[in-house]
């Protein structure tokens, strides 16, 4: 019987797949903004099972975030001035990735879109020195070996000593690593003569990613994204964490206008929806990602800002697509892009 395989990725709701078996614990007390800001923003906590883990967090729990949230910022909040990175620091930093990761540095370095690039044996590397941003990714991986981890949580644990020892990422005094999302890789078995009957299948590679927040609030566009193969090894790490210097002069001010508001006011929904005849009240907000935004890895930013990912739609039509915009949520508005220049 010959047979083909067809691959599938399983988002996993780290709720799910929360047990009572001591690996999980319970969001603990609290009090005030911070405590309400947790409730909104926390859907459980892991407690961390490596001592360097926890050395290098300052904690024994790590926070899961939760997908999706109604956290939005209000008040004041500081703004955060970036480090800019130079293009001799990009150039250190890919060699020191190529050794973290047992790659043998080919020497020659390519400029590709604006990055950095080396194409080692069997991998493919780039960093971007707009933000300092960067992949790697072991290309002889095929993904089709059925893991030997036993779920998510052991992924997560995983991933986690993998950052303590190679320390990809800084945290400052005012900043905290916490768990985005998981998801795994399944592979389905079928009879090339009727595809459309899976015969078996069995889960391969699993995803990690992790963000972070400062003082409470997350920072949206932040991530650092690992895949473990089948045998746990790293063989893909995304990194897109620019560094916070400090805080700059006086706090933003937050506006308390609607979403809703905020996204028909934009000049991203008219470029997007101008000649047709709409109000605010036509759309409908389904995701908010709210805190400070970090911009893509190929644009220069010098600051992090309040603002929000919005995903919404126009009336109640089901079959119609999400459209996404980036919004500023400082009172009155940021002059220009909400994230910075490319």
């Amino acid at each position: 019987m010959k047979r083909v395989m067809s691959i599938v990725w399983t988002a996993a709701a780290l709720a799910i797949i929360a047990a009572p078996d001591g690996v999980w614990a319970e969001n603990g007390p609290g009090s005030g903004t911070g405590q309400e800001t947790n409730e909104l923003l926390d859907l459980a906590k892991v407690r961390i099972q490596n001592p360097a883990v926890r050395a290098f967090l300052k904690s024994d729990t790590i926070r899961v975030r939760r997908r999706p949230t109604t956290f939005r910022p209000f008040g004041e909040i500081a703004v955060l001035k970036l480090d800019k990175p130079s293009e001799e620091g990009c150039r250190n930093r890919l060699a020191a990735i190529l050794s973290a990761h047992g790659l043998k540095n080919p020497g020659r370095i390519d400029k590709r879109g604006g990055a950095l690039a080396v194409r080692p044996e069997g991998a493919s590397v780039w960093i971007h020195p707009a933000s300092g941003g960067y992949k790697v990714t072991v290309t002889d991986d095929a993904m089709n070996k059925p893991t030997r981890l036993k779920d998510f949580k052991e992924a997560v644990q995983i991933g986690l000593e993998h950052i303590a020892k190679y320390k990809p990422i800084e945290l400052g005094p005012d900043e905290e690593m916490d768990v985005v999302s998981a998801s795994s890789v399944r592979n389905v078995l079928t009879d090339v003569k009727s595809p459309e009957q899976p015969i078996g299948e069995f889960a391969s590679d699993y995803y990690v990613s992790f963000g972070r927040r400062f003082r409470g609030v997350p920072v949206v566009g932040s991530h650092l994204t690992l895949r473990l193969d089948g045998d746990g090894a790293v063989v893909m790490e995304s990194l897109a964490w620019r560094r916070i210097r400090a805080s700059e002069g006086g706090p933003a001010r937050l506006t308390e206008k609607p979403l809703e508001e905020l996204v028909f006011d934009s000049p991203q929904f008219k470029e997007l929806f101008g000649s047709r005849s709409l109000a605010a009240r036509d759309i409908r907000i389904t995701q908010v990602l709210a805190g400070y935004l970090e911009a893509p890895v190929d644009v220069i930013q010098d600051t992090l800002r309040p603002g929000c990912l919005i995903r919404f739609r126009l009336g109640q039509a089901e079959d119609e697509e999400d459209s996404q915009i980036a919004l500023s949520l400082e009172e009155g508005g940021s002059r220009g892009s909400p994230w910075g220049q490319k």
